[in-house]
């Protein structure tokens, strides 16, 4: 059973169950029924506490002191709704295995807790780490998927298994923009909200934090002759313009105008939370920070940081620092031909749903999964 939380995905959901009489898609609109409320969870707190400072993040400040408790109260009597709602449905049909996209945000997170109480197994979707591609993982998204954290195993599959597709890293780069420092590590900035900074940045609150950060190592940067390069994401409405021009006002040079690759391809190095394009700079060949948890942070791969004094020394180490191409170039090969599926989902094109049918029934255990 598909759980579709957004139209785009129950249309998306739709195809794919169309395709297989044993399939079905849960418009979660569908499911109201909670009466009588009886079960309860202690791990819906951790499941408001999440929602609510996804909300703070969104808002750019914390809720007052006097309407917190009130919101998280709220909060709390939505969640067991939509908990025993869930629960009451799902323990009525016949379901083996659930399919979320995400997992992570609020309803996703209840309907997952259901399933796991009655032992319904669980797969994940989420968008491609690669252009033109899709996840599906049995464990998770982002730094919660399957993927192996040894960057061995990739050197390895490099060797054993290289393909002939082009290497990423050899592709022309794009026209030098002339506002550009001519040294410069770039910064780009996440979603406040979004379920990578909530649940995967245990040292970065947010935004505002990281411009606190980032001005506070700058004379480390300025050691390594590098200066800073910020994007704010265009779809965060936080932080607010206050940040940006403290930053600019520190020498920082804030751009909106560039793409990405640009900046990644004409950067020295490239620093980042956990976003995608942190993949993009390793495709890139460029030397990679990571400050958050990022399933492509690896030892010999990026360089991590988890506070200032770590962050320093990661920065003092990048003139000097190579990164393993060969491991970087297996976790590319490995993405391609073995973790993802070939297609965007938004097309849906006939051999990308043949594709996700396979692959869970190899989840579910009716053909070896490698």
């Amino acid at each position: 059973m598909f759980f579709a939380a957004t139209q785009l995905h129950r249309r998306y959901f739709s195809k794919i169950a169309a395709q297989e009489p044993s399939m079905r898609v849960c418009w979660f609109k569908s499911v109201k029924n909670a009466w009588p409320l009886m079960k309860y969870d202690k791990r819906l707190l951790a499941i408001v506490q999440q929602a609510s400072r996804k909300t703070d993040n969104s808002r750019g400040r914390a809720l007052p002191a006097g309407a917190a408790p009130l919101y998280r109260g709220a909060l709390l009597l939505k969640s067991m709704w939509l908990y025993n709602s869930y629960y009451r449905f799902l323990s009525r049909e016949d379901v083996a295995h659930s399919v979320v996209w995400n997992g992570l945000k609020h309803r996703q997170q209840l309907w997952c807790l259901c399933c796991e109480e009655l032992g319904i197994k669980l797969r994940y979707m989420e968008n491609g780490l690669l252009p033109g591609h899709t996840t599906l993982d049995v464990r998770g998204v982002n730094y919660g998927n399957s993927l192996s954290r040894d960057p061995s195993f990739y050197r390895d599959y490099r060797v054993t298994h290289s393909g002939n597709q082009p290497d990423p890293t050899t592709i022309e780069p794009l026209a030098r923009p002339d506002k550009l420092p001519e040294r410069f590590i770039f910064v780009p900035f996440q979603v406040n909200g979004d379920s990578q900074i909530v649940c995967y940045s245990p040292w970065v609150k947010n935004m505002g934090h990281l411009a606190e950060i980032l001005l506070a190592a700058q004379p480390a940067f300025k050691a390594a002759g590098l200066q800073l390069v910020v994007k704010p994401h265009p779809k965060c409405s936080t932080p607010n313009a206050n940040v940006l021009q403290l930053l600019q006002e520190q020498g920082v040079t804030v751009i909106t105008d560039i793409d990405s690759k640009t900046l990644v391809d004409h950067s020295q190095a490239v620093l980042t939370i956990n976003s995608t394009v942190g993949i993009e700079a390793l495709a890139a060949g460029k030397k990679l920070i990571v400050v958050g948890q990022a399933f492509y942070r690896m030892p010999g791969m990026t360089l991590g940081a988890d506070n200032l004094d770590e962050l320093n020394r990661a920065i003092g180490q990048l003139t000097d620092w190579t990164p393993d191409a060969d491991a970087i170039s297996g976790l590319f090969d490995y993405l391609r031909q073995v973790y993802q599926i070939t297609g965007d989902w938004r097309a849906a094109e006939p051999a990308h749903v043949q594709g996700i049918i396979k692959r869970l029934h190899r989840f579910n255990g009716e053909t070896p999964w490698q």
